[in-house]
């Protein structure tokens, strides 16, 4: 009795299947070789809102928003057809039958017979909607967290400035009949103006920047050099050690300026970390190090100091417009979030490591034939 009882107990495998596809909450759609639907589950009804009866027979058309062009498609069958990959996976957006947009992390896979005929295909997908407004909803707050730091930061950079104006403007005007001190109070006049005029182009040229067409070879042990040149005599008053350690052929491809302009400010940035520690008492045994070499990835450029570090509070900040350490009027807080904006233009990537002393950037750029 109990043998019979347990035989009839167990299910057959292609009921265990179908009920397995039935129960799933993920999308299951099922075409014929063709592509007309011959199959879809309760769950993707459910998400799509069309009946067996108003699918069946139809294409995968019926889901199409728009959002892909004809390209998009032609590369995603061109990799189910290939034996090598033999499916397809990614994000895509389909449109439900009352209009709405859905996004949905689909995968494509072929099915086949017993003799490895293709008899049809396969589409399972996660309904990422939820997530996707999560996304926008932290992004949007990330970018109104910016945003403020940015407006603060602005507003005391240019009101500081202001008020220095506005100060030696009312001094010069008790003043009027002397002649030092009147030329002196307009030089001030004069620089503090310049830097509202420096804040201001910084921030214009940083929110103009887009992606460059330009792909100039870069040689890259000429262009650091340049650059270290212009920051020799500050490294040299903090007893700096420079040390370059980069072949004469090697080679990116990107816009030599804004390269030349990256490095500048991302030695500059070394500089004023090391110039901290010395405040904090560490005075020798100070470099910078520039390394470049190839990896599958590119030309990577690693620029190395020996300085105070970076937070890992700060870490993830330091790209970002306005974002500095230092005291107001001490430094705009705009050569990082500079160098990372034309750096990423160019089609590279830059990443910033630091464990408390001292800190590397990483550069990679394509690589030059």
């Amino acid at each position: 009795m109990r043998e019979a009882s347990s035989k009839r107990l167990k299910p057959e495998p292609k009921s265990i299947f179908f009920r397995c596809v039935e129960d799933c909450n993920d999308t299951v759609m099922i075409t014929d070789i063709t592509g007309k639907i011959i199959y879809t589950n309760p769950a993707w009804q459910k998400l799509y809102g069309f009946s067996p009866s108003e699918s069946f027979g139809k294409t995968a058309k019926l889901l199409q928003s728009g959002h892909q062009d004809k390209k998009f498609y032609k590369k995603m069958w061109k990799q189910i057809s290939n034996p090598k990959s033999g499916y397809w996976r990614g994000e895509i957006v389909n449109k439900s039958k009352k209009g709405t947009l859905l996004t949905v992390l689909l995968t494509i896979t072929p099915f086949k017979s017993s003799a490895g005929e293709i008899l049809g295909y396969m589409g399972i997908a996660t309904d990422l909607s939820i997530q996707k407004i999560l996304e926008r909803k932290l992004k949007i707050q990330e970018h109104l967290g910016v945003l403020r730091h940015f407006s603060e930061r602005f507003a005391h950079e240019v009101g500081t400035t202001l008020g220095v104006i506005r100060g030696r403007a009312e001094f010069l005007l008790k003043n009027l009949n002397d002649p030092g001190r009147l030329a002196d109070g307009l030089h001030t006049i004069v620089g503090q103006t310049d830097r509202i005029t420096g804040v201001i182009g910084h921030l214009l040229t940083f929110s103009r920047s887009k992606k460059t067409s330009v792909s100039e070879k870069i040689e890259l042990r000429a262009k650091v050099e340049r650059a270290l040149q212009l920051v020799e005599p500050r490294a040299k008053e903090n007893i700096i050690d420079l040390e370059l350690n980069i072949s004469e052929e090697l080679a990116a491809l990107g816009d030599r300026k804004r390269f030349f302009e990256s490095i500048t400010y991302l030695v500059e940035n070394a500089i004023e970390a090391i110039e901290k520690s010395i405040q904090r008492g560490k005075v020798k045994g100070h470099k910078i190090s520039l390394r470049g070499y190839k990896n599958r990835s590119g030309v990577v450029l690693e620029i190395r100091d020996t300085g105070c570090g970076i937070s890992s509070e700060d870490i993830t900040k330091i790209f970002q417009p306005f974002f500095t350490t230092k005291d107001i009027g001490q430094g705009t807080g705009m050569g990082l979030a500079m160098a990372s904006r034309f750096i990423e233009d160019m089609g590279g990537e830059i990443l910033v490591e630091s464990e408390g002393k001292g800190a590397v950037f990483k550069i990679t750029l394509p690589r030059a034939a």
